[in-house]
């Protein structure tokens, strides 16, 4: 704490059938066990955080909606359409997923962030954006392009929390998540994403992630960042995931220092009492 601002970040992530995605409060973080007691609201997570210190921050999954949540609102829902709902997936290849031009499902989302913004939340991860790059249509707003729709995503949010707000935006890979097949898709490794397709949320995230989920310090990682190297804290800052304090000292100050040269944010993988 006495040479980096340090956020804690809850990750609620629960997969397939009934979830907090898409009502995101109080109520659902404390039925599926990520808000127990003391902290069992918002309010009083963020306030214990920011007690100690902290930065209170928060995760969503971009376009994986809870089932009641798409039933009891299908016109919030791609196409307004939940025929395929109960068909059977791949947790991060739904076949139905949230409309993010739909004028009812942003209204709702005001009331969401709105709410995290009073109760003191800094920060939100998007996982699984790629969930909410829908090719294939269905948007409320016939205007809208896929581009447009998924931006949206992120200016309500932008627009809810505020200006000061760390956006996170977990960014891998695009498999194809509407051909219907249901088929797991290809690795989503590496730096294979267009770059059309990554800069689309430039100027309203703070941060992306450039690498799948690991605890390593590897040169391909250091490599996909220093690509980008122009990028880096001019547009956002970039994330290559958790990373281990290893107890050489050599390669811990190593790895400290790469991640602050070619990203500038680190997320520690070990606990703060290391030894």
């Amino acid at each position: 704490m006495k040479y980096s601002p340090v956020a804690v970040r809850l990750v609620p992530d629960k997969y397939h059938n009934d979830s907090e995605q898409g009502w995101w409060d109080d109520k659902h973080w404390q039925k599926f066990g990520h808000y127990v007691a003391p902290y069992e609201t918002s309010q009083k997570f963020c306030k214990a955080v920011r007690e100690r210190g902290g930065i209170p921050f928060t995760y969503v999954q971009s376009g994986m909606p809870s089932d009641d949540y798409a039933k009891a609102f299908p016109g919030h829902m791609l196409a307004n359409d939940i025929s395929n709902l109960s068909k059977k997936h791949w947790h991060h290849l739904p076949f139905v997923t949230f409309d993010y031009t739909d004028r009812e499902f942003q209204a709702h989302l005001d009331k969401v962030w709105g709410n995290l913004k009073d109760a003191g939340m800094k920060g939100v991860m998007f996982d699984y954006p790629e969930t909410a790059w829908r090719t294939e249509g269905g948007f409320e707003d016939a205007y809208s392009t896929t581009a447009t729709a998924y931006r949206k995503m992120f200016e309500v949010a932008r627009k809810g929390l505020g200006p000061e707000a760390c956006i996170h935006e977990r960014n891998l890979g695009w498999p194809n998540i509407s051909d219907g097949t249901g088929e797991k898709p290809g690795s989503l490794h590496g730096n294979g994403v267009p770059t059309s397709v990554v800069d689309n949320s430039v100027g309203l995230v703070s941060s992306q992630r450039v690498m799948t989920d690991t605890k390593d310090f590897r040169p391909s990682e250091v490599t996909i960042c220093c690509l980008r190297w122009y990028k880096c804290r001019t547009l956002f800052a970039y994330d290559m995931d958790s990373k281990a304090l290893v107890k050489d000292q050599d390669q811990r100050r190593a790895m400290l220092t790469m991640v602050y040269v070619v990203s500038g944010r680190l997320l520690l993988a070990t606990s703060f009492i290391y030894r």
